[in-house]
This record gives C-alpha cells, sequence and structure tokens, in this order.
C-alpha cells in the first residue's frame, strides 16, 4: 500500500510501505477448501478481516501485491504434497478473492510442498520428549534420502503418529 505524506514544502509524495499478516489455516487431511468453521479458521481468517477492510477502504491506498504461500505437512509423497500445497495456496486465494472482490488484485501465488521448518518451529514451541530425536532425524537425512522412512521407525513409529495427530 502507498501512504500519502507531505514534505516540509507542503507537497504530496507517496511512501511505500508494507503490511504482512500469517495465518495458519486448518484444513482436514489432504484438503485444500478454505473452510471458516474448520479448526481454528474463524480466528485465523479474522487477521485477514482485520487487516484488509481498512485497506480496501482507504481511497488512498493502492495494493500493489497481494502474496499468498500455500503449505502442505510432511507425510506422505513429496509430489503429492507438492500437488496440495499448489491447491491450498490457489484454493486462498479464490477464497480471498470471494470474501473480499479482489478480482482485480495483483496476487502472487506460491507453494511449499513439504513445510519441515514449520515443524521443527513446532517442535520448538512444544517441546515433545521425541523432540531432539526427531531433529537430530531432520538435520541428518535428506528430503529424498529417507528422512520420512527414519523418521517412521524412530522410537517404533511413536513421534511420527502423534506428529500426525497433533
Amino acid at each position: 500500500p502507498l501512504e500519502r505524506s507531505e514534505d516540509y514544502s507542503g507537497h504530496k509524495q507517496e511512501v511505500e510501505r508494507r503490511v504482512a499478516v500469517t495465518l495458519y489455516v486448518d484444513y482436514p487431511r489432504g484438503g485444500s477448501r478454505v473452510d471458516p468453521s474448520y479448526g481454528n479458521n474463524y480466528a485465523e481468517l479474522r487477521k485477514a478481516e482485520n487487516m484488509l477492510v481498512p485497506l480496501l477502504g482507504d481511497p488512498d491506498i493502492h495494493i500493489k501485491e497481494i502474496r499468498i504461500t500455500g503449505y502442505a505437512s510432511p507425510d506422505g509423497a513429496y509430489y503429492d504434497n507438492e500437488a496440495l500445497s499448489k491447491a491450498r495456496s490457489l484454493g486462498f486465494r479464490a477464497y480471498l478473492t470471494r470474501s473480499y472482490g479482489l478480482q482485480d488484485y495483483p496476487f502472487r501465488t506460491a507453494w511449499v510442498a513439504e513445510d519441515w521448518e514449520g515443524l521443527v518451529d513446532l517442535l520448538e514451541r512444544d517441546d515433545p520428549p521425541y523432540r531432539e530425536a526427531v531433529l537430530r532425524v531432520i538435520g541428518r537425512y535428506g528430503i529424498f534420502n529417507g528422512r520420512e522412512k527414519y523418521l517412521m521407525e524412530l522410537q517404533g513409529g511413536y513421534p511420527y503418529k502423534d506428529m500426525l495427530r497433533n
């Protein structure tokens, strides 16, 4: 968005300002449609509304770009997760377009097939008893070098099943 201000001589000038919000939209396993009543989505989608409504209501603000990145969890086949994260990104764009009349706004959509960084953040935040062992596996094995297989085998599969569930 552009902000208008006046310099010391009274001349108006445009100032670029970035506004961002991170949303954690919940989906049922394998799902890509935004359901405001699912999980914690109502509260998360209110964050988007609280940001967008004032911007859209101000005639002096020009929205240069809306960026969306969709993610999928690391479980399952990589290429399936890539398709799912893409569908989530495009689905969220469709949701915003429908909900706020953003048909004429420029979007940049991206997707991340497997959100390993997000998993690491959750492990560090929640500190489950298996955290260090899982972090060692993530650090030692690449995505295409058996990482998920080693996680499934770790401690009889308990950490993997618990992470899927929670």
